[in-house]
């Protein structure tokens, strides 16, 4: 509904926001993930939270070799020392100190240099805001099945949201403000299922 053509003729004031991403074993991924990310085209502040779930590839050694230089990275290694699962991750953020408004995505998503400005010019609005995640385009039916099923999932639940009826939103791209995100009752709801930060 909001076209990053129409982004350059909002005048707003553009909130600060931290970027999310909990990993694991992602190093491949994150390689890709983060130039792109460094490069967002956003006049607000943003900076980036790597919660790492207790990786053995090495994660932490890439991240400090190839952007320990840039002051808007931050990382996270697992206090435990052991994998506890996406979901508690989630739960850890509460103890990190992030902007007010938290953006979500997966390493191995692949965002436009819009992306960050695209979900910002509705973030002063809401207190959660749904974005939709298209799947990489390539030749073959089973691509062909995975991207239909990707666009009508999203249909789904952007539809019934904006019906008032939400009832679920992707991890790799959604906003909260941390009071909605640490108040809601769903991160000690479903607590035993480990992955899915959705």
């Amino acid at each position: 509904a909001y076209k990053n053509t129409h982004l350059g003729s909002i005048k707003l004031s553009w909130p600060d926001i931290s970027v999310v991403i909990i990993v694991k074993n992602e190093v491949a991924n994150l390689v890709e993930l983060i130039p792109l990310l460094l490069r967002l085209e956003y006049q607000g502040l943003f900076d980036i939270h790597i919660l790492d779930d207790a990786s053995t590839d090495g994660t932490q050694k890439l991240i400090n070799q190839r952007f320990g230089e840039y002051n808007q990275i931050h990382f996270h290694s697992s206090l435990t020392g052991f994998s506890i699962g996406k979901k508690q991750q989630l739960s850890n953020l509460s103890k990190i100190k992030t902007q007010e408004r938290v953006l979500f995505t997966d390493a191995d998503c692949r965002p436009g240099p819009k992306w960050l400005s695209s979900m910002a010019c509705q973030a002063m609005h809401h207190d959660i805001l749904l974005g939709y995640s298209p799947y990489y385009e390539s030749s073959g039916f089973v691509n062909k099945l995975i991207q239909f099923e990707t666009a009508l999932t999203g249909l789904m639940y952007m539809g019934l949201a904006r019906l008032g009826f939400a009832f679920m939103g992707v991890g790799r791209n959604i906003l909260y403000t941390r009071k909605i995100l640490f108040t809601s009752t769903n991160l000690t709801r479903y607590k035993e299922v480990l992955s899915g930060d959705d």
